[in-house]
């Protein structure tokens, strides 16, 4: 098993300003997903032994960067973990397939994510850009996509 400890606190906020510096002055070209840090331990190599002491595993953290270009459309999918989203810019609609109700997402808003629930999203005539922090227990995927 590969172990993800989490870089000095130094690295991650290079990480992040880079990412949201490179977003600011750029529409992606692209659509793509970036690591902005995956970690089963904290600061210091020390592990989340609270959470390995109730489940008997150990769980982790991963933060993504998903950068979206205008027009797309993404899977249905679901998350079996807990996980947050921030649009830092853009605006993307999530329908649920449930009940075909439609989430409105626009910039600088945060929202727990619909963990269990079949959804996708959609951007309009904007690219978009997303972080999401999930928090989980390997080997528990982070995303199910449809079919998968």
């Amino acid at each position: 098993m590969h172990r993800f400890c989490a870089p000095s606190l130094g690295a991650i906020l290079l990480v992040a300003t880079t990412s949201f510096m490179a977003s600011v002055s750029a529409e992606p070209s692209k659509n793509e997903a970036s690591v902005l840090v995956k970690a089963m331990c904290s600061l210091g190599s020390t592990q989340y032994q609270q959470y390995q002491k109730y489940s008997g595993i150990q769980s982790g953290v991963l933060m993504l960067s998903y950068k979206n270009v205008k027009g797309t459309e993404l899977p249905w999918h679901s998350q079996s973990v807990i996980n947050t989203a921030c649009v830092i810019f853009g605006h993307i609609t999530a329908p649920r397939k449930n009940d075909v109700k439609d989430i409105m997402i626009d910039p600088d808003d945060v929202l727990v994510e619909m963990v269990s629930a079949l959804h996708h999203g959609h951007t309009s005539d904007e690219a978009v850009e997303l972080i999401v922090f999930y928090a989980g227990t390997p080997p528990l995927p982070w995303v199910i996509r449809k079919g998968a």
